[in-house]
């Protein structure tokens, strides 16, 4: 079973930024998830510190690029479940792997619905 002190399930903005901050903090992080929806070609141009619009999949990039440069370890697999042991540690299981970690981040994102208004 591998351990980290981190475990993030979810690769988009909110799961790499947490990254980058558990990481700078000095603790182990491991981001579990594969490709996010905005990792498309969607034209973004309301994003906190970009004056300039930048496509989704150049935002991630980046994101990606940054918390590398911090050691986050990033890997595409599917958490299955996740529970806690005796030791208040949790575990998830995927499909290739068990990680026990000592906290858990769920940024799993949203979906795509235009509220009907």
């Amino acid at each position: 079973m591998e351990k980290t002190d981190i475990l993030i399930i979810g690769q988009g903005p909110a799961g790499l930024s947490a990254a980058i901050y558990t990481a700078r903090a000095g603790m182990r992080t491991l981001i579990v998830g594969c490709a996010p929806k905005v990792a498309g070609d969607y034209e973004i141009d309301n994003y906190f510190g970009f004056t300039e619009t930048i496509t989704g999949k150049d935002l991630i990039e980046r994101g990606r690029a940054q918390a590398a440069k911090f050691g986050v370890e990033m890997r595409c697999d599917r958490v299955l479940s996740i529970h806690q042991n005796g030791d208040q540690k949790f575990v998830a299981k995927t499909e290739e792997d068990e990680i026990e970690a000592t906290a858990l981040i769920l940024a799993t994102g949203v979906s795509r619905v235009r509220p009907g208004i």
